[in-house]
């Protein structure tokens, strides 16, 4: 394995919140609440709010609506179960009612005395209403079926199922799930800030001290940038907020076993001036086309964060970004994007766990947070791809460097095969030495010559003796220009199975709204399983 050293940071964050500003409202009362986020969601603040007015800030860091409910009339915020902060901060205007916190239309009417209330009222079957859930779960869902056909293909039936249930299954538990058998071939549009999950399956309890998640879920681990990450995953989720007790305030612990839906990667895009697209996104060993999953990529232009729909667009099923002109493109730009990928190949599993420790009742509020990480491709993973004890040996030898085997195939001479024919010789190069050289045949060769299937890897541009120099029929032909003036070789890269670890400490202080002060470390540590 090779290590990365480790980073330390210390990171001073100042910051304030601004106020509300906009339209003025004559005859109204301006309001600025600072609340402590706990274990309640629910936040009860002034009635007759004017939903206009209303702004919200978690931790300085401003929200929008959709990250809250708000019932203005009655002046109760509810904030989503999946955001984590420490301060809720909330400025609005209301208006200037004096309304008594009960009023009504008309007089509720008093109950009849006990004599004239029967003592055995009668009992309804409840086998012929009762629904086959439970009272307090809520099932809806929808059953699709439809006739399937083409022009290149036969009648067929489809059917597809999907179900939601929601509510309390005991005291204090909520159940919450999406369960469905459809498979939904479509790739949603890389146009819009928001992306609606085509195939999310899941299920999930909720109780007041933590949750468990079973299925499709986002994991989010680390706060800082040294260990922060962001995945998709298939598997089970356990988040457990346990209450203090003395000096600790509260105890966060998060834990995570699934499969990862994709692959992670960091690319480096560089611009060509005046050009704004498409920049196609690779995989890791090169490969050209990839199937990037919605949703995962985060796409930085000069070291700030870029929208989606706004500042760029993307194309999930080919991998390619190209940015809007509210940005202009230029030679001088830095972009990088990271995202996440498949190519239909591997499993890689991931193992991950969290733990956040708070210390102090009032401020300022001390905290201690652990994550560590482990990212690895499967067992199986030779025989998914094939390889065999030479291809292993050879992954053994390269260690970080790029595995390969030899592309040509000797195969009989066919003048009507599916692809091109080489043939092999050896020629002597101006510095003296003699290179091994494949030749695209163009007629039928001497009887006993021996006839190559090659295939041709793309190891980048100055790396490699050939270059491509035209299409036939048969398929792409490639010509030897010498060592160091093309861009591919005769072999076949060597898929490696890696492993990713990832160990991050956080510390700091927790001085007020819009004041921390922390530190950061990290080790990662990357290889190549053996």
């Amino acid at each position: 394995m090779r290590f990365r050293a480790g980073l330390v940071g210390w990171v001073l964050l100042l910051g304030t919140i601004a106020p509300v500003h906009g339209q003025t409202f004559p005859g109204t009362v301006a309001w600025r609440d600072t609340l402590q986020v706990g274990t309640t969601r629910v936040f009860v603040l002034r009635p007759f709010m004017l939903p206009r007015t209303v702004r919200v800030w978690l931790d300085d860091q401003p929200l929008d609506s959709t990250a809250y409910r708000l019932d203005a009339a009655q002046g109760v915020l509810v904030l989503a179960d999946s955001l984590q902060g420490d301060w809720l901060v909330v400025a609005y205007r209301t208006l200037p009612l004096n309304v008594p916190p009960v009023y009504q239309l008309y007089r509720a009417r008093s109950l009849p005395p006990a004599a004239e209330i029967p003592a055995d009222p009668p009992r309804r079957n409840p086998s012929a209403s009762n629904p086959p859930f439970a009272s307090r779960l809520q099932p809806r869902g929808r059953i699709t079926r439809g006739i399937v056909t083409g022009n290149r293909q036969d009648v067929s039936i489809a059917s597809a199922l999907q179900l939601e249930l929601s509510g309390e299954v005991a005291d204090g538990v909520t159940l919450e799930a999406l369960l469905s058998d459809a498979n939904v071939p479509l790739s949603p549009e890389g146009t819009t800030q928001r992306l609606r999950e085509f195939d999310r399956i899941y299920v999930r309890l909720q109780t007041r001290s933590g949750h468990v998640q079973l299925g499709d879920y986002d994991l989010k681990l680390g706060e800082g940038t040294l260990f922060g990450m962001q995945r998709k995953l298939q598997g089970a989720l356990l988040t457990a907020q346990l209450p203090g007790t003395g000096p600790v305030r509260r105890l966060t612990i998060r834990a995570s076993g699934a499969v990862s839906k994709g692959i992670y990667r960091r690319q480096t895009i560089v611009p060509v001036e005046g050009v704004q697209g498409p920049y196609r996104l690779t995989g890791a060993a090169g490969e050209p086309f990839v199937l990037v999953l919605p949703g995962t990529e985060r796409v930085y232009l000069d070291g700030q964060l870029l929208d989606r729909g706004t500042d760029y667009v993307i194309d999930y099923a080919t991998g390619e970004l190209t940015f809007t002109p509210r940005h202009l493109i230029t030679a001088e730009r830095r972009i990088s994007v990271e995202f996440e990928y498949t190519t239909g190949s591997s499993t890689r599993s991931l193992l991950a766990s969290q733990a956040r420790l708070e210390l102090g009742r009032s401020l300022p509020v001390a905290f201690l947070e652990v994550a560590a990480l482990r990212e690895a491709d499967g067992r199986r993973f030779g025989e998914t791809f094939g390889l065999t004890r030479a291809d292993s040996l050879a992954l053994r030898q390269a260690g970080d460097r790029l595995a390969v085997r030899s592309g040509a195939e000797q195969v009989p001479f066919d003048p009507e095969a599916p692809y091109v024919l080489y043939t092999r010789e050896v020629r002597v190069l101006p510095d003296g030495t003699t290179d091994t050289v494949y030749v695209a045949l163009t007629s039928a060769p001497p009887p006993g010559t021996p006839v190559y299937r090659v295939t041709f890897s793309r190891v980048g541009p100055g790396r490699g003796r050939y270059v491509r120099a035209g299409q036939t029929v048969n398929g792409i032909v490639y010509v030897y220009r010498g060592p160091g003036q093309g861009d591919y070789e005769p072999v076949r890269l060597l898929p490696a199975p890696v492993r990713h670890d990832l160990v991050g400490l956080r510390a700091g202080v927790h001085l007020g709204p819009g004041w921390t002060l922390g530190g950061i470390q990290g080790r990662e540590a990357v290889g190549i399983i053996a």
